[in-house]
């Protein structure tokens, strides 16, 4: 007991802008948050913390007189108010465990450590109130809502309120789960309302399941009934959820559903670059560059001109083999840099496709296509940019002894 009143004497600062009687206590590390909890447990009183950074927010917050405000003071005074620095471990932790946005950001934990309200940036008087206030409701409501959830008798402004300080302590696809188990036993018109609204455009964001397209195909509507919704920027979010979700998974089958479901309901961009650019995108990340030479292939049919198709392919032939070195990227090289010279007959055409034969080590094949491109040229120095790559591969075709120094292509 000593030690928690000596721990609290010394840590304690009495700030001027806070009003009359009220003190907050700077953590620094775990051991002392422990301290502070057990003065918070014997009192039965939540713990308000603030965990702000070296900004100027806060201090302008004080300056204003905010937390003079006598309506904040009296519900400050039922609460154990913390300051905790981002530049310290217990800063950090908190950083990383509620991945806050923006600072200063100020907390309201009950004793059991789950964090019943947040607030993000300037914060005005009223509107701390309230977090302390919708604070102390959650505390006493919370264990009746999980009861609740375990009876399957809960209401659905009760499965919104257990969602929400569900979602402030659960990671997002924890709290993904729930939603889809809320939103599964609503109808279209109880979807599209104000209630549930912004519980979709947060966590239906899967193509995996019908939120997507129900909020995009119906946008129009949801404007004509006054609704803050903004269709692009929800776009944007599923388009990323669900495009980083491929990636990880190397799903290209979810990539398929992304191009023809997700970014035809686009608000703003155009569907067949951004498809492309998308397959492009996905070719790359995962390896699997036969997808790449497809997307240039649906790219190149779904145009209605084309000003130089045989440089379009080239371009991206050489896009790839100047940026990736992997055998898959190197196939897809060749293969479009080959098709490049079926629209047109071109030295540097034929020529990339005989480099990346060589570093296919396919040096029979290399040896073809360059004695192929000589023949498309009377150039000096295309002849001698042949020749020298005829060197390199018979030098390495010969039980591979020597490699030299292998040429970098150029245009």
């Amino acid at each position: 007991m000593y030690r928690s009143i000596a721990f609290f004497l010394l840590v304690c600062l009495s700030l001027s802008g806070w009003g009359q009687r009220i003190k907050i206590i700077e953590l620094r590390d775990f051991d002392q948050y422990q301290e502070v909890l057990k003065i918070a447990q014997g009192t039965d009183q939540l713990l308000f913390v603030i965990l702000n950074d070296q900004g100027t927010t806060l201090g302008k917050m004080i300056d204003q007189g905010i937390f003079k405000e006598e309506a904040l003071n009296r519900v400050l005074r039922t609460t154990v108010p913390c300051l905790v620095k981002t530049d310290n471990d217990m800063g950090s932790r908190l950083l990383q465990a509620f991945e806050i946005d923006s600072l200063p950001a100020f907390m309201l934990f009950n004793t059991d450590e789950t964090l019943l309200s947040l607030a993000q940036g300037h914060t005005g008087s009223q509107e701390m109130t309230q977090l302390i206030r919708q604070a102390q409701e959650n505390d006493t409501l919370y264990p009746k809502l999980q009861q609740a959830y375990i009876n399957k008798t809960l209401s659905n402004e009760q499965w919104r309120k257990l969602i929400a300080v569900y979602g402030l302590n659960r990671p997002f696809a924890e709290t993904q789960e729930l939603v889809l188990e809320y939103l599964a036993g609503l109808n279209k018109e109880q979807l599209l309302s104000t209630a549930n609204l912004g519980i979709i455009t947060n966590y239906g964001l899967s193509l995996e399941t019908r939120y997507p397209r129900l909020l995009l195909e119906n946008r129009e509507r949801i404007q004509r009934q006054g609704l803050a919704f903004d269709a692009n920027l929800f776009f944007q979010e599923s388009y990323a959820y669900n495009v980083n979700l491929a990636i990880l998974n190397e799903d290209s089958l979810l990539l398929e559903k992304i191009c023809k479901v997700l970014i035809p309901l686009s608000p703003e961009n155009d569907p067949a670059s951004m498809a492309f650019e998308t397959k492009k995108y996905f070719a790359m990340e995962t390896d699997q560059f036969q997808l790449y030479t497809e997307a240039v292939d649906h790219f190149v049919a779904q145009a209605d001109t084309f000003q130089d198709t045989a440089e379009f392919y080239y371009e991206e032939a050489f896009f790839i083999a100047d940026n990736f070195t992997s055998s898959a990227s190197q196939k897809a090289a060749q293969a479009l840099a080959l098709t490049a010279f079926d629209y047109s007959v071109d030295f540097r055409y034929k020529m990339l496709a005989g480099y990346m034969a060589y570093l296919l080590k396919d040096y029979q094949e290399a040896r073809r296509l360059v004695n192929e491109a000589k023949k498309t040229t009377d150039m000096a120095v295309n002849l001698s940019k042949a020749d020298n790559l005829l060197k390199l591969i018979d030098k390495a075709s010969g039980k591979n002894k020597e490699t030299g120094g292998l040429i970098q292509y150029k245009r």
